[in-house]
This record gives structure tokens, C-alpha cells and sequence, in this order.
């Protein structure tokens, strides 16, 4: 339990930017992933409290949608941003797997990765502007960034990894069935207390989240010839903003 309790504050300092003492511990490692929904829980959190806030004040609608989508970046410190520019650089380049690969740990951004950045941000300000518009209930803002962490953690454990080296090896190491039934188990949940909370409605964020970031998955990862930790900063990115996109129809 304490290896348990110590995976989630890894993790939590790692990818969000709730300031924490340090509490590295390499034999907690293996519990990162699976602690990673509630991290997502956390960001969840936080992002719909916020939300809820700044659509309590008399502000235009415009600057609440500008709010609301920079949320989670703040709160993440970009860092699955990061890695959906680097895979929209790599492989929007259609160059030999050898360059692809290549341009994915290049630190510069290259011109496909800020427009790929564009293209999310005014997508990401057309979703949440309609949202907030249309009055839909934010709930959904809890359990999307929970969903997507549950799939990019099932994806780093059981997909096939780029390399045998690196961010998604470290945390393959000594990983197990306990491990992935963890992250089973965070998705059940979450999906089962949003059932409750507001029946299908939230059911219908939950498959976009879930095809899209698999769809992701599957067609990225041909072209990189496998995953690594930007693949699933990629998925994250793209699943949550379809999350969002769906309730517009519902």
C-alpha cells in the first residue's frame, strides 16, 4: 500500500503541475501508470471546479471558453500537449521510419507540429465556446481526463513499445496483471459512478474517448512502428477533445 500510495504521488508530480515535495522512489515506479487515472481524477477535478467558477461570473462567453480550455494545460503543465505536437510533427513529415522516429524526440518544433497546435486550440475554442452557449452540463469535465488516462495507461502497458529503452520501458518494468487490472478497475469505476450521476449522457463521452483514442492509437502507432510516452501524450489530447466535441450533439 505504501509503494501503492508513493506510485500516485510519482505520478502526480510527473504529469500535472501540483506542487509537491519530491518522492522518487524506484521501486514505486511500477505503480505510476496504475495511479494514473487519478491523476486524472485530480485534473478532472480541478478543471470542473474552475469551470464552474468562471461560469459564475458575469464575463463574456468568449473569455470562459478561453478559461475552460486552458484549464487543463495549466494544470498539466502541457506536457501531453508536448508529445500530440511531437507525433503531429513526426508523422505528418512522411518521411522513412528512421526520420520519423527521429523528429518525435527532436526538442525543436518543427512547422507541422504549430500548425497541428493551431488546429487544436481553434478546435478546442469552438468545442468549449458551444458547450458553455448551449448551457451543456460540465460534469463530463470530471471523468474525461480520467478515461483518457485509463487508456493511455492500458496502451503503454500492453502495447507494443517503440523501444526497448526509455520512458515506456521504465514503466513496463516488473509491471504485471495486477498492474493492468488496476487501470481496469479505475475504468469500471469512473464509468459506472457517471452512469449513476447522469446516466447515458455521459456514456457517450466515455466511447468517444474510448474509439478515438484508439483509433489513435492504432493508426499512429503503424507509422511509428509502435509507442512510446508522446503516442500516449498524443491519445490523451485527442481522445479528451473528441470527449468534449460529442456533447455537443447530445
Amino acid at each position: 500500500m505504501k509503494r501503492l500510495v508513493k506510485g500516485f504521488f510519482i505520478s502526480l508530480s510527473m504529469f500535472s503541475t501540483v506542487p509537491l515535495r519530491s518522492m522518487w522512489d524506484q521501486k514505486a515506479l511500477h505503480w505510476v501508470m496504475p495511479t494514473f487515472p487519478v491523476v486524472g481524477l485530480v485534473i478532472g477535478g480541478l478543471w470542473y471546479g474552475i469551470a464552474w467558477m468562471l461560469m459564475s461570473f458575469e464575463i463574456p462567453l468568449m473569455l470562459q471558453a478561453v478559461g475552460v480550455l486552458l484549464v487543463p494545460l495549466l494544470l498539466t503543465g502541457g506536457i501531453h500537449l508536448d508529445g500530440y505536437m511531437d507525433v503531429a510533427d513526426a508523422v505528418s513529415s512522411r518521411a522513412d521510419l528512421k526520420k520519423k522516429q527521429a523528429i518525435l524526440v527532436d526538442p525543436h518544433i518543427g512547422a507541422f507540429a504549430a500548425m497541428a497546435l493551431g488546429v487544436y486550440l481553434l478546435a478546442g475554442f469552438a468545442v468549449v465556446y458551444s458547450l458553455i452557449e448551449m448551457s451543456v452540463t460540465l460534469w463530463p469535465l470530471v471523468f474525461i481526463p480520467i478515461w483518457s488516462r485509463c487508456l493511455a495507461g492500458l496502451i503503454l502497458l500492453i502495447g507494443k513499445p517503440m523501444k526497448k529503452t526509455g520512458f515506456v520501458a521504465m514503466f513496463r518494468e516488473n509491471n504485471g496483471s495486477c498492474q493492468i487490472a488496476c487501470l481496469w478497475f479505475w475504468l469500471t469505476l469512473s464509468t459506472v459512478v457517471a452512469y449513476v450521476l447522469g446516466g447515458l449522457t455521459l456514456m457517450y463521452p466515455l466511447v468517444a474517448v474510448l474509439i478515438s483514442g484508439l483509433i489513435a492509437t492504432v493508426s499512429v502507432g503503424r507509422k511509428l512502428d509502435g509507442i512510446n510516452g508522446d503516442v500516449c501524450g498524443f491519445v490523451i489530447t485527442v481522445s479528451e477533445l473528441a470527449g468534449l466535441f460529442v456533447l455537443i450533439f447530445i
